[in-house]
């Protein structure tokens, strides 16, 4: 081992023994005592947004997409959804995105605007349970 290894592994356990046995801030938590220089302290992790039962997230000129609960994490209702919105015409790309209960419909305004009729007022218009109380809270 040679004085330059030797002389940074000393100072790496010195280094943790000095913040195992670090007395300045006792009664805070190591997430909230000020920074010292040099270190970087890590981002907060922010919980994930809900997702709303039906919304319009943004519309532009043939182009839709939207948002819904009960598509997150459920492939048969997805594929369901594609399928039908695949069938109509006018409809010309459908995208379902299962992780984030998102819906992207391309084609002509006029179809655009009757689907998201239908689907705001009779296939997602049903609650999920508790979102009365989410909406309370």
């Amino acid at each position: 081992m040679s004085y330059v290894s030797g002389f940074m592994i000393g100072a790496s356990i010195g280094k943790s023994i000095h913040q195992l046995f670090d007395t300045r801030y006792p009664h805070v938590p190591k997430a909230a005592r000020p920074v010292q220089a040099g270190q970087v302290r890590p981002a907060p992790v922010r919980p994930a947004a809900p997702v709303p039962v039906f919304t319009r997230v943004s519309a532009s000129l043939g182009r839709r997409r939207y948002r819904a609960a009960s598509l997150v994490r459920n492939p048969a209702l997805d594929q369901l959804v594609a399928e039908s919105l695949y069938k109509m015409s006018g409809v010309q790309r459908v995208e379902v995105n299962p992780v984030t209960g998102s819906l992207l419909i391309l084609g002509d305004e006029a179809t655009l605007n009757t689907i998201e009729k239908v689907l705001s007022e009779e296939v997602f218009a049903v609650k999920l349970p508790g979102e009365d109380l989410l909406k309370q809270l």
